[in-house]
């Protein structure tokens, strides 16, 4: 089922690109659709939809992050597109 997928190398100077490769290929053979993030400014955990590949995949052409509003304290939150951690 996996053979046709091509190895992920972590290194500390591209761990973020080697986690969204691995979510990215989770994405592919599963149903991944909602991740927990924690949230910077309210410190709230919630269930945060997964934005559509194509989004991503736009979002890291572009260099840029992907958009979010916490449900909580109301304040936008971007987010890395690779790695969907919250950037400050």
């Amino acid at each position: 089922m996996i053979h046709h997928l091509q190895p992920i190398v972590f290194s500390p100077e591209a761990y973020e690109d080697a986690l969204g490769k691995l979510i990215q290929n989770l994405r592919e053979l599963t149903r991944l659709d909602w991740l927990k993030i924690k949230r910077p400014y309210c410190g709230e955990e919630m269930t945060q939809y997964i934005s559509p590949q194509e989004e991503v995949e736009r979002a890291l052409l572009a260099g840029t992050h992907l958009e979010t509003r916490c449900n909580y304290c109301q304040k936008n939150i971007h987010m890395d597109p690779r790695t969907f951690r919250p950037m400050l």
